[in-house]
């Protein structure tokens, strides 16, 4: 893996020859394996402290904990270089602050992720970015999909402490939005599918960006051991250990069912994440009666990649339509 992105590289073999308890151990090595590749917290340097922004070469940001289930997140919170708003219970109506999820690899502080943030305050948004248990400075879990969306559910929980009665996207109130990358993207449609599904909330998010997304777990993982095509066992096979290892991840089950706008980014020379999964989701959603959603698909020989989509010239714009596309909602429906 060399960008973050969802890389799975393994082959699956349905049958080991032996007993029942032989192929139960066997399932069990498969689902472990499976799990190392879907969460990769490897990282790439040990020698920069997270705690400290400015190791990242941030001046303007502050290191936080949240706290979440059993344990808590290192969160940075990154504000435009002119802006004298510092803390986020400063934030008011001018103001767009974006919760980044990132992708299974490393830390916050990936430098690809770096241009990301720095693309984003240039555009003077602020942004908030954690690692999930089980990454950087967090707290120890056994990862799971249950895991890192609880983590991503107590994010915004933390964040509506700071953002109190912030229950509408008006022009009156800070706008938060979600943006979540490659594997992030299933965790954000997860978190906040579940967030909007809250009785008691005190924060409404108003826009998600799915950057490189994959419609679910097992189009991705089948795409990358049976590209040509897979037999039915194995298709069963894949569910199963895909089940049993919690990392199912069906944005597309979720995403009709979400209110606030949302933004596919995906481009076409993405090798990681292909962009027909991008389109898969953007039509299942569709065809689940979503109407506020919008796919943007950029031409290979733009060269964006996997991890390059912060380049796109245009995405101030994409996203301030986002949060005033959720201000209409609300109101039409108040």
């Amino acid at each position: 893996v060399q960008d973050g992105s969802i890389g799975i590289n393994f082959k699956i073999d349905g049958s080991d020859g032996g007993s029942n308890s032989g192929q139960m151990k066997g399932r069990a090595f498969l689902v472990n394996m499976l799990k190392q590749e879907i969460f990769d917290p490897t990282r790439i340097n040990t020698t920069k402290v997270l705690s400290n922004p400015s190791d990242y070469g941030l001046s303007n940001a502050k290191n936080y904990r949240i706290p979440t289930e059993g344990g808590s997140m290192g969160a940075w919170h990154i504000w435009p270089e002119e802006s004298g708003k510092t803390t986020l219970d400063q934030l008011g109506r001018k103001d767009v602050l974006i919760v980044y999820m990132h992708g299974q690899y490393d830390t916050r502080g990936y430098e690809k992720r770096l241009n990301t943030y720095r693309r984003l305050h240039k555009m003077k948004f602020h942004v908030l970015t954690f690692d999930y248990r089980g990454y950087g400075d967090s707290s120890d879990v056994d990862l799971s999909e249950d895991t890192v969306v609880t983590d991503g559910i107590h994010v915004l929980k933390w964040l509506s402490t700071h953002l109190k009665n912030n229950r509408n996207c008006s022009t009156e109130l800070p706008k938060v939005l979600i943006w979540g990358h490659s594997l992030g993207s299933g965790i954000s449609a997860l978190s906040l599918y579940k967030w909007e599904n809250f009785i008691e909330k005190d924060l409404t998010v108003c826009g998600l960006v799915l950057e490189a997304p994959f419609n679910n777990m097992f189009q991705q993982v089948l795409r990358t051991i049976a590209p040509y095509g897979a037999s039915l066992p194995l298709n069963i096979l894949t569910r199963f250990i895909i089940r049993k290892a919690n990392t199912e991840f069906r944005t597309d089950a979720h995403l009709p069912q979400i209110f606030a706008p949302t933004l596919i980014l995906h481009a076409e020379d993405d090798e990681r994440i292909p962009a027909k999964l991008g389109q898969k989701l953007y039509d299942s959603a569709l065809m689940g009666g979503k109407r506020n959603i919008k796919l943007n698909l950029y031409p290979a020989e733009l060269s964006y990649g996997h991890s390059g989509l912060y380049q796109v010239p245009e995405l101030r714009r994409e996203i301030r339509l986002l949060w005033q596309s959720a201000a209409k909602q609300l109101k039409e429906t108040t």
